[in-house]
């Protein structure tokens, strides 16, 4: 992907953050943060002299969850979110540094990194690989979460039309696509998580976003889109699996946590 390309989606990124409601976003974000930091695997632990670099960390991301360790948050949109979200200057102890993943150097390596919903973001994945290994300790973990597809099916289409049904996202992966890029590390937990930000999607929706969770907009967006019709169709004729959280769905990718050790 051109860089060009790259930096016109993340235009559109700010374009959707600059919507929010900031004086509710860290209410709402803050005890998911602490649900999903509660639920990694024992060995990832934060302690005073941890070292922690979140990449693609965002307006509201989860090292606001953590109370200690020596903490870094990398975006190439922090200095836009340091105006849009007040509350992140008040964190004395996190230093925020704008830059894309691919272009950071550090001194020092990282006993833990972090990329929250952000891999997918990226303009070359295979070299966010190569910057995480760098930056890891040896025995360090990088913790990721992302919307993975279900089906090779439709990671393929996704990925051809991602322009036209999903622009925010310019690459599209399975859980085996992220195992198959990282390769040399180990691989010491992976499932879903959709359960963890069920119960804060509909306040969030409504407190932060200001729109319903059930929009019925984005619903006729959907209708008016010939490329997005053959999805509705298939998940009925793929049996895609039906939604862990929201009864009446079929999924075509769930959020997954997958974490990896150097």
């Amino acid at each position: 992907m051109k860089r060009e390309r790259w930096a016109a989606i993340q235009e559109g990124e700010f374009a959707y953050h600059l919507a929010k409601d900031e004086t509710r976003v860290l209410e709402i974000n803050l005890p998911y943060w602490r649900s999903l930091i509660a639920q990694l695997p024992e060995e990832v632990r934060f302690e005073t002299s941890t070292r922690v670099l979140d990449l693609g960390c965002g307006g509201c991301g989860i090292l606001l969850g953590l109370g200690r360790g020596e903490l870094v948050g990398v975006d190439p949109l922090m200095n836009r979110y340091l105006e849009k979200f007040p509350f992140l200057a008040e964190r004395k102890d996190i230093r925020w540094i704008e830059g894309a993943a691919e272009e950071v150097t550090f001194d020092e390596p990282f006993d833990v990194v972090f990329a929250i919903n952000s891999f997918d973001h990226v303009y070359d994945p295979r070299l966010v690989v190569g910057t995480v290994r760098d930056f890891l300790k040896p025995g360090g973990h990088c913790v990721m979460t992302m919307n993975c597809h279900n089906t090779r099916p439709f990671r393929a289409y996704y990925a051809a039309l991602y322009r036209f049904i999903d622009h925010h996202h310019p690459h599209q992966f399975t859980p085996r696509d992220v195992e198959r890029l990282f390769d040399g590390f180990t691989l010491i937990e992976q499932r879903e998580i959709d359960e963890l930000w069920f119960p804060h999607a509909e306040r969030y929706a409504r407190d932060v976003l200001r729109r319903p969770l059930v929009d019925r907009r984005k619903w006729l967006r959907a209708a008016a889109n010939p490329l997005k019709w053959p999805m509705g169709l298939c998940k009925v004729l793929l049996n895609m699996p039906r939604h862990s959280t929201r009864p009446g769905q079929r999924s075509i990718f769930s959020n997954y946590l997958l974490v990896f050790r150097k």
